[in-house]
């Protein structure tokens, strides 16, 4: 399998990136979201990641949209 790496491009000074996801563990119903912000070079400017405890996939997908208010 060969492996392919992605750049995305962030150009010009003063932007910044957010990336979201939910996620749910198929066995035992564990949900959780995170976040990252990266700026324009791609270096970690933030982020969190959170335990939401046992629910579905669009839980966790929906309070990654939320946490945003």
């Amino acid at each position: 399998m060969e492996s392919r790496f992605l750049n995305v491009g962030l150009e010009g000074n003063g932007v910044f990136k957010l990336n979201i996801d939910g996620s749910r563990k198929g066995g035992t119903g564990c949900i959780g979201v995170g976040s990252i912000i990266r700026n324009s070079l791609g270096d970690w400017m933030g982020g969190f990641a959170v335990n939401l405890g046992i629910g579905q996939t669009m839980d966790a997908e929906l309070w990654g949209g939320y946490s945003l208010t």
